[in-house]
Order: C-alpha cells, then sequence, then structure tokens
C-alpha cells in the first residue's frame, strides 16, 4: 500500500523536512513517501488451498503465513472488485467528472483499454499523463528483473484503475475492509487490482505511487505472496521512491525529488524526503543509529510494520536497507542469491537474510547509518 509521500518543509534559509506519511507503496504505493495499500499496498494473494491458508479480514492484503511463500500466477482482477470500480467510474462521468474532480462530460463510457498488459480502467482526461504511465509500466517487469535478478512467472494478468478524483478512490478503497481503515493510503494493490488517484497530487506523486503498487504484484509473481511487510513493502519503495524521466523511464536506485516553493519555505516530498527524515533519525553524524533498532524492525509484523505512528520510519529504513545492500557489489550478490532462495521456498525472514549476510545487526545498523548520510550527502542542492 502507498501512503502520502513524505515531505519535509523549512524555513527559506534552510530547507528543512518533515515526513508526512511514506510510501510503495502503496500500502497501498509507496513511500518517496509511498506506503501501498497492501501493506499498507497490499496485494493479496488469491486464496491458494495447497500454498496455504485463506486470506481473511484480519490478515494483510498479500495474505499471512504461506509455506513456502513460492512464486505464483499473476491473479484476475476480482469480477465484484472490478465491477465496484466501473461503477465508481462510470458515476464520475455522469456527474461530470475530471481530473481533481474538474468539469467533464455528461453521459461518457469508460472503455477498457490496455497499459503495458494490464487491464486499465480510468476516468482520467490527459493522454501525455497516460501515455508517460504506459511507457512507464512497460519497462517495469524488465527494471525488477535487472535489479533484484528474479523474473517473475508468466505475464501480467492483473487490473489498474486510476481515479481523477480522490474521494472516488475513497469509496473504492472502502470497499475492502483490510483497507478501508487506512486514512493515508494514496494505492492499494489486492484481489487482481492496482488503484490510485491523481486529485491534486503531481504526475511524478501519482506515477511513483503506480510503480509502488505494481511492484507488489511483481513481487508475487517473483518470489511469492504473504512475504514480511519489511521485504515486501522496502522492495516497492525501493522502486517507488525513483525518480522518474519526463519521458516515462524509472531510474532505479535514485531519489525522487518534489519541491513546492512557498513564502518563507520549501517543501519537499517524495523519496528524498524519506532519505532526509531517515538521516535526521541517525543523527548528523551517524552515531545516534540506537534509536531505529533496525532488526526490530525488520520483525515487525504487518500490524506494528503499518501503524500510523511508526510506519513512515519503517518504510524508510526497509527500503533504505535494501538500497544499501544493493549498491554493495559483494552485499548485492547475496541480497540476491537469498532472494532466489526464497522464490524456491527458503524463509524470507530478515534474521534469514542477516544469517546469508554473517553480521550482527548492530553492524548493519551502524553501517546503514554510515550509508544514509553519504547518500544525503550526494543529493543535488536544495537552494539556487
Amino acid at each position: 500500500m502507498s501512503l502520502p509521500a513524505p515531505a519535509r518543509s523549512r524555513p527559506a534559509a534552510r530547507v528543512l523536512a518533515f515526513l508526512t506519511a511514506l510510501a510503495a507503496s502503496a500500502p497501498a504505493g509507496g513511500a518517496p513517501g509511498l506506503l501501498a495499500a497492501s501493506g499498507v499496498s497490499g496485494a493479496a494473494a488469491a486464496p491458494v488451498a495447497s500454498v496455504g491458508p485463506e486470506v481473511t479480514q484480519k490478515d494483510p492484503p498479500l495474505g499471512r503465513a504461506v509455506v513456502p511463500p513460492v512464486p505464483l500466477p499473476a491473479r484476475s482482477p476480482d469480477p465484484l472488485r472490478l465491477a465496484q470500480a466501473r461503477a465508481i467510474l462510470a458515476g464520475s462521468f455522469a456527474v461530470g467528472g475530471g481530473t481533481g474532480g474538474g468539469a467533464g462530460g455528461v453521459g461518457r463510457s469508460v472503455g477498457d483499454r490496455d497499459l503495458g498488459g494490464y487491464l486499465f480502467l480510468s476516468d482520467l482526461e490527459e493522454p501525455a499523463l497516460v501515455e508517460r504511465a504506459g511507457r512507464l509500466v512497460d519497462a517495469l517487469e524488465a527494471l525488477y528483473l535487472e535489479r533484484f535478478g528474479r523474473r517473475p512467472v508468466g505475464v501480467p494478468g492483473e487490473a489498474i484503475v486510476i481515479f481523477s478524483a480522490e474521494e472516488d478512490y475513497r469509496e473504492f478503497q472502502a470497499g475492502d475492509s483490510r483497507l478501508a481503515g487506512l486514512a493515508g493510503s494514496t494505492g492499494l494493490a489486492a484481489q487482481g487490482i492496482v488503484a490510485t488517484y491523481r486529485g491534486g497530487r503531481s504526475e511524478d506523486e501519482l506515477l511513483g505511487t503506480l510503480v509502488h503498487e505494481l511492484a507488489h504484484l511483481l513481487n508475487r509473481r517473483a518470489l511469492g505472496p504473504s512475504l514480511p511487510s519489511w521485504l515486501d513493502e522496502g522492495i516497492c519503495d525501493d522502486l517507488g521512491a525513483s525518480r522518474i524521466t519526463l519521458d516515462g523511464r524509472l531510474l532505479p536506485g535514485t531519489w525522487s525529488r518534489n519541491l513546492d516553493p512557498r513564502p518563507g519555505e520549501v517543501r519537499i516530498s517524495g523519496g528524498e524526503a524519506a532519505l532526509r527524515n531517515l538521516a535526521a533519525v541517525y543523527g548528523p553524524d551517524g552515531s545516534a543509529r540506537g534509536r531505529l533498532d533496525l532488526g526490530a524492525i525488520l520483525a515487525l509484523e504487518w500490524e506494528e510494520f503499518v501503524a500510523p505512528q511508526g510506519a513512515e520510519l519503517h518504510y524508510a529504513a526497509a527500503a533504505a536497507f535494501i538500497r544499501m545492500l544493493l549498491a554493495a557489489p559483494a552485499r548485492s550478490a547475496v541480497f540476491r542469491g537469498w532472494l532466489a532462495q526464497v522464490s524456491e521456498g527458503g524463509s524470507p525472514a530478515a534474521e534469514a537474510l542477516r544469517g546469508a549476510l554473517d553480521r550482527p545487526w548492530e553492524e548493519l545498523d551502524h553501517d546503514l547509518a554510515l550509508w544514509t548520510r553519504g547518500e544525503l550527502a550526494r543529493l543535488p542542492p536544495l537552494g539556487p
């Protein structure tokens, strides 16, 4: 699931950063602030009796305790949820919908389209934005393989729904009892459907959420359903927090940045805001790492991982940890090898990865503190 992009602001003399909400999300999206509605962008796995227990209303969107979490083919959109999305979109058109709730033509229909192999439903009236999203989605699976070394099984079979108005998205979100209470969600992935909204958000925020939520579906096809929240959301935020070029190319490993100059301050949102807030937890020289407790965060169950009081930090820490591992060739090889084992039925627990890295959590926490400061130092300046 995706949360609103983290944001930071500061008096004009020096731009501060304050985190509003993260996500991937998505628990739906995603940090750069994306929190997908599965975690909270939860892409709910289809109940599969031979693989694990059925998902209940108390379970995370991706399900729980599937053993082993082996890759599964794409799940077709749930017919009832798809019908709900169509009805909401049709109602929006009937009253005159449009981007951000603006005026639109009465009586128009929302036709089915294809977006990167996914069924696409939307009432957006921005052809250039849809085209940019299409290029982004087309290339996402290949980027996933390149970055994580795992090829998703089969082909996409889910649906993407983008609502113009936030209130329409909220109505759709409320139709899933597991996600209805996640007020900060900006996107969701559940029951074979990825959904998000345009509202008053920038194109990059919308597309970042879309990447986060789609990554939940790729995780299911490449690694399996019911992954630990840190791994599922961390991968989704790693991708969703990346910059997207004007021609729709995702640049994994970079930090998205949205600047909103205001009288007396500049507000920052996107992946960079999440990085800045994580760095603030570690302190100016990285010496305050004890305040994070990386091992404990990565061991959290879904309910605790996505709890409002800590979700922003949890998403940021998980994504940054994965980025740190991918940034060093030796650790990247270990991480990608461990992901291969997970896809073959190995334990997806963070402790299993720590064992593969052969390092104590205290040392990994220290390394993450230093890596975070190094990433911060490489960011372009905020002011002129």
